[in-house]
């Protein structure tokens, strides 16, 4: 009795072990997703000539096809998108040096006006021109 104790105790570790390292194969074979398509997945035989699994295999193709073509047109759009977004950020960088150089302007104006605005202060005159206005600066347009 103690003999066939002991048997069961090993076997049970033995079938643990063993079943930890194939949840951890399947789990493997579930990532890299397969791209193989079984046909036959009860794993009874078949006739290859039958018309029904002849049908499977065209259908089968079929699906195959229109999946690699939904593939290419995404990577078609993703490869339009990423130039678009190429342009847009060109087009984003010239609006930011335009705007930069505009509040340079601006800020030299404002500079000159104070230099003015101080000078009619001490001479208890007005200045003769008003305070500059920076003017409106390039808004940004939408990212695609």
């Amino acid at each position: 009795l103690l003999n066939v104790h002991a048997k069961m105790v090993l076997q049970n570790s033995y079938c643990q072990r063993l079943k930890a390292q194939l949840g951890a194969e399947e789990r493997k074979t579930k990532k890299t997703r397969s791209k193989k398509i079984r046909l036959h997945s009860d794993g009874m035989p078949r006739i290859l000539t039958n018309d029904k699994f002849y049908e499977q295999v065209v259908e089968a193709e079929r699906v195959a096809e229109r999946e690699e073509n939904q593939r290419l047109q995404r990577a078609a759009a993703r490869k339009a998108y990423d130039q678009a977004v190429e342009d847009w950020q060109q087009i984003e960088d010239a609006r930011k040096t335009q705007n930069i150089a505009l509040k340079l302007r601006y800020a030299e104006l404002k500079k000159n006006w104070e230099n003015e605005r101080d000078r009619a202060k001490r001479a208890r005159t007005k200045p003769r021109w008003d305070l500059p206005k920076c003017g409106p600066l390039g808004k940004q347009i939408p990212r695609p």
